[in-house]
């Protein structure tokens, strides 16, 4: 009986104790439920009312951040120190609404003062001047995990939660715009003539369009006018073309910048410059020329000489900031079209081979080895590709005198009394020079000797020449 007693004074207790944790997490829940539409009762006030911002002149923003002036001038919006050609209207115009038309909730809590929220000195003070008077927006800190910041209005004892208004914080610099070039044509980008320059090059490359290109040209019409006419490498420069005619900044660090400010920005005496002509779809000729720094931590300072700002970039973003001999011209200086040649002189060590080709316009019909053996087309066109195909890998300008010929290869052609001669010459260890009619910038892998060597033997033989590389 005793037991039983006590038993039934467990279950009693047990029950209690769960019926007060359910109460509790009832009151609990009812609590959060309240707050919760507390929450949602708040309602956004406009800090300014219509009355206020009838007349509106001018906005003054000043603060940590920095200062600017914003103007209302005929339904525009503009930036008095700015001129309106390098101004970002849309930006203007964003921050203009924002200011005008700022929203915020009312925080309780004001009889304590201002100061918990910044507002005793504030961060940034916003002026409205409209027609018949002034009033001030005063921003302090912003709140703890949110976005927002604690604003409050002159002569007005409350203080709000804002969203919107730290957008409004900003330096006079932001609202310059940060289109360092900006071109439109019809068609594809190919400018008439590109000069690169600067300290990062030992002499300007020269790149251009020949008078005897067609009308309409092509980025693969362009050539390498300060080193032989060599064609373009295309292939590389592609994306550059893209970065002469749009290229963005990420800040603008400096406006209508001082000699002084160039030299501080290492835009006096540039790392690299890039000067081009191109056509507007008017047929009018156009010319931009375009500066930048050495990169530093991964960005460079750029110049439009059109334009009087200073911009920052990342370096990455500028294609042809170090652009080099080797980048531009192509990897293939001397590509003769097999129909056009009417015979091919090879000579290496004491030897001297002549192929002689009798050919149509789209056919090789026969190829004799020094006038008397008749050869395999096939296998001869495939000798031709190795013989074409000696890569320039690697640009130099220190070029031996005295370098001996390894590889001496003529192209005579049909209809022109000039020939093509590339000659590879003794080079460094696995390099050999390579010479295109006389004139030597690269080197490339002296294994391409040999494997044209034993392709001799190979195409003598009556057997299948092996590819270059």
């Amino acid at each position: 009986m005793k037991r039983s007693i006590v038993t039934l004074c467990c279950i009693l207790s047990a029950v209690l104790i769960l019926a007060g944790a359910v109460f509790f997490l009832m009151g609990d829940t009812k609590e959060t439920a309240t707050e919760t539409t507390m929450q949602k009762e708040r309602e956004l006030i406009r800090l300014l009312d219509e009355s206020q911002i009838a007349g509106i002149e001018t906005i003054e923003v000043s603060g940590s951040q920095g200062s600017y002036q914003l103007s209302l001038n005929r339904g525009n919006v503009e930036v008095p120190g700015i001129e309106s050609l390098y101004a970002d209207a849309a930006l203007a115009k964003r921050i203009f609404n924002t200011i005008v038309n700022v929203e915020g909730y009312e925080i309780s809590g004001t009889d304590q003062g201002f100061e918990q929220y910044g507002l005793d000195d504030p961060d940034t003070v916003i002026q409205v001047k409209v027609t018949d008077g002034e009033y001030r927006i005063y921003v302090g800190t912003q709140a703890p995990g949110s976005y927002g910041r604690y604003v409050s209005v002159e002569n007005q004892n409350r203080v709000y939660l804002a969203y919107g208004i730290s957008d409004a914080r900003k330096d006079l610099l932001d609202f310059v715009d940060k289109t360092v070039v900006d071109i439109s044509v019809s068609g594809d980008f190919v400018p008439s003539s590109i000069v690169l320059g600067g300290r990062v090059r030992q002499e300007n490359i020269v790149l251009g369009i020949p008078e005897t290109a067609e009308k309409e040209a092509s980025i693969r019409d362009l050539k390498v006018l300060s080193k032989n006419n060599y064609d373009a490498n295309y292939e590389n420069i592609s994306d550059g073309m893209a970065d002469l005619m749009q290229l963005d900044a990420d800040v603008v660090v400096c406006y209508e910048p001082s000699e002084a400010d160039l030299a501080e920005f290492g835009l006096l005496d540039p790392y690299s410059t890039v000067t081009y002509c191109w056509k507007e779809t008017d047929g009018a000729l156009q010319e931009c020329m375009l500066s930048a720094s050495e990169p530093a931590d991964g960005y460079v300072y750029l110049y439009n000489k059109e334009k009087p700002v200073v911009y920052k970039a990342a370096a990455d973003a500028v294609s042809w900031l170090k652009w080099q001999y080797a980048d531009v011209i192509t990897r293939f200086l001397l590509l003769p079209n097999i129909y056009t040649v009417a015979a091919v002189e090879v000579s290496y060590a004491d030897q001297c081979h002549t192929y002689t080709l009798e050919s149509s316009e789209r056919t090789i019909e026969k190829v004799l080895l020094d006038e008397t053996q008749e050869l395999d087309v096939e296998q001869f066109k495939a000798f031709y590709q190795c013989l074409i195909g000696i890569p320039a890998e690697e640009y130099t300008e220190l070029v031996p005198e005295d370098a001996a010929p390894k590889l001496i290869i003529r192209f005579i052609y049909k209809d022109r009394q000039d020939t093509d001669t590339v000659e590879l010459l003794e080079g460094p260890p696995l390099q050999v020079y390579l010479r295109i009619n006389g004139a030597s910038h690269f080197l490339t892998k002296s294994k391409h000797v040999q494997t044209i060597l034993d392709n001799i033997g190979r195409l003598h033989a009556g057997q299948q020449p092996v590819p270059l590389y």
